[in-house]
């Protein structure tokens, strides 16, 4: 990580990150796929968390809520879609009553989370019994310099399990996709 401290780190999420943009101008296949497949996973009468705003899901997913660490990051989505629900906030604090959730989205978010455990314990609080959460995760990487760890499929499998989660993965060149379902 190239960044001196955590505060450094969220600092560059709050003020220099890229930020999204709608989904016409996705030209990138290997994003497009990723987005398609989180799309396939969800149905219209859901109501959805997306921590982290994948803006491009959130523009055709009508009943999703969207939690997102940098404020210049809720101004530029709601600028291109201005009846998004964004709430400004880490999902590891989420405002929410429990089992509130059908689906969560954590799209390319655990590897910039400091403690992936307590973002998944505040995950499977608000999320219903039966309830899914879609991840995707870059495949294991060395020194990317904006992710604070790197996965593999081992590694996503001892974090699921200590959260008693029944899950599905699957992988292609570029990234883990993973269907978790939390059984009542």
């Amino acid at each position: 990580m190239k960044y001196k401290d955590i505060k450094e780190y969220y600092k560059y999420y709050n003020e220099d990150a890229p930020t999204p943009y709608p989904l016409e101008t996705l030209d990138n296949y290997i994003q497009r796929k990723r987005i398609d497949w989180i799309l396939s996973c969800c149905k219209d009468n859901e109501l959805i968390l997306d921590i982290g705003c994948l803006s491009p899901f959130m523009e055709i997913q009508k009943n999703a809520i969207g939690v997102e660490i940098s404020l210049p990051r809720i101004k530029k989505i709601k600028s291109y879609f201005s009846n998004i629900e964004i709430i400004n906030g880490l999902g590891e604090h989420l405002p929410f009553r429990d089992k509130i959730f059908e689906k969560i989205i954590l799209a390319e978010i655990l590897e910039h989370v400091l403690d992936p455990d307590v973002l998944m314990e505040e995950v499977v609080r608000v999320l219903k019994g039966n309830g899914q959460i879609i991840v995707t995760v870059p495949k294991h990487e060395e020194n990317n310099i904006e992710h604070l760890r790197s996965y593999s499929n081992y590694m996503l499998r001892i974090l699921f399990y200590k959260f008693n989660l029944a899950f599905e993965i699957s992988e292609d060149n570029n990234f883990l996709y993973v269907i978790c379902i939390k059984e009542v």
